[in-house]
């Protein structure tokens, strides 16, 4: 097998003879394979030059399939490096093209990272229109699954738009195409973000926490929904005063297992539900130990703006216990910790 360095060779050796040749397919495809490997060994400059050429070619033989690929390909290597404007005018110029080629589900996967890319510079109807072109092919396609996909990133940014009824709605939809697939994790997935829509409008919820909770604990792939899951029962534990030291080993446990996938939003989250559930419980100490240790994994892993979240609560915490309080909670938590030092023989 040869090695990467002797790879890239023979692919710019397969150019020159293809362009030498004028053999505008095989350039194509050798600037295409050699843009790919460029970007694995992390020379994204020369990667992006090749893919332009692999364009050019495409189009001087009018592959517009092969021209819209290798410009969503585009598109994907510009958003990898935080240059949304240009990725979003790549997406924009592949799907103008109107082809999706021999990689439809690639194609529709790019729909959803230019439909992203509008929303993030504020373009939301432009986003569900983009979504919309994409739907159309894959009920035209018959790909239920990726139909409910779609129909799920639809909602989500007309929820961003504010539009949440018909949000709400294309999510029924959603739920409707995914029972034409064999796709489990994608249906539970949907139920759970119609259950969090409709709690978040303040109706009533569709399904029980308890008939998701059951249907989620036996399928792999779902441990973000879990810890959600986990989360919100805590969360109502919480506010009904209700068996708190249960609400606190879910709160751990989700806690425990978003620390270890690097899910830093739910691990933030799970350390502020965590603190509050231990000042309810008369453990002040505990709850500020809870919150310097999670300051310091953030800040540590992030920065110390994402941890900002934590000196506010924090400062919450001052404010409410009053100043005396709070510096005798903090004594607190340093005897329990001298406590816990081990002791010299």
């Amino acid at each position: 097998m040869p090695s990467p360095e002797e790879e890239r060779a023979r692919l710019e050796q397969a150019v020159a003879t293809a362009v030498a040749g004028g053999d505008h397919e095989a350039a194509a495809e050798a600037h295409g394979a050699l843009s790919t490997l460029l970007f694995l060994q992390g020379d994204a400059a020369r990667a992006e030059w090749h893919l332009t050429q692999a364009i050019g070619q495409c189009r001087r033989l009018r592959r517009l399939d092969l021209a819209s690929r290798y410009t969503r390909l585009l598109g994907q290597l510009r958003a990898s490096q935080g240059r949304a404007q240009e990725a979003a005018q790549a997406f924009t110029d592949a799907f103008a093209q109107g082809q999706m080629g021999e990689a439809p589900l690639e194609a529709l996967q790019a729909t959803v990272r230019h439909a992203d890319l509008l929303a993030q510079g504020g373009l939301h109807e432009q986003a569900v229109g983009v979504i919309d072109l994409g739907l159309s092919y894959a009920m035209e396609s018959d790909l239920p699954g990726e139909v409910a996909a779609l129909m799920q990133q639809r909602s989500r940014h007309l929820l961003s738009m504010g539009q949440v009824d018909r949000a709400l709605d294309v999510l029924g939809v959603a739920l409707e195409a995914s029972q034409l697939t064999d796709d489990i994790v994608q249906q539970v997935r949907l139920r759970w973000a119609r259950h969090q829509l409709e709690r978040g409008l303040g109706r009533p919820t569709t399904e029980s926490l308890l008939a998701l909770r059951g249907d989620v604990e036996p399928l792999d792939g779902l441990d973000d929904i879990q810890w959600e899951l986990d989360l919100t029962e805590a969360s109502l534990r919480l506010q009904q005063g209700d068996d708190l030291d249960k609400a606190a080993v879910l709160t751990r446990s989700a806690r425990d297992g978003a620390l270890a996938r690097r899910e830093l939003p739910t691990y933030l989250q799970a350390c502020l539900l965590l603190a509050d559930i231990e000042v309810a419980s008369d453990r002040r100490h505990a709850a500020l130990l809870v919150l310097l240790t999670c300051h310091r994994t953030v800040a540590n892993l992030l920065d110390e703006e994402a941890a900002a979240p934590v000196k506010a609560m924090l400062e919450r915490y001052r404010r409410q216990w009053g100043p005396q309080a709070y510096d005798q909670a903090f004594q607190r938590l340093r005897d329990h910790m001298e406590a816990q030092r081990p002791q010299n023989p």
